[in-house]
């Protein structure tokens, strides 16, 4: 059947809480190691470079040194623009945000 997509196709696909489904998004098309992705994880979180070191036994120079790299593969000058263009890549699984009560 043409259109039709298979159980193990869809499972790479995300739903989206509206039914809609998002492509996948190959992480490694800018280059980025794990190590890499694991700081970006902690600028997400809006931790420092202090924090970022603490939480995967690194030092702080070393978590300046990937920012660098960082900044450099994704020509992105500030933390909050590599949040944006991350978010916007989906290059690192976001939670929904919190409902304020």
């Amino acid at each position: 059947m043409t259109g039709t997509v298979s159980a193990a196709e869809c499972a790479r696909f995300e739903m989206l809480e509206d039914g809609r489904f998002l492509k996948p998004v190959d992480r490694n098309q800018f280059g980025l190691t794990e190590r890499e992705l694991e700081v970006i994880d902690g600028i997400l979180r809006c931790e420092s470079n202090r924090q970022i070191a603490e939480r995967l036994s690194l030092s702080r120079q070393t978590v300046t040194n990937h920012l660098t790299r960082i900044f450099a593969k994704l020509r992105v000058r500030t933390r909050v623009q590599l949040a944006v263009f991350v978010i916007r890549q989906r290059l690192v699984a976001v939670p929904a945000p919190r409902r304020l009560m």
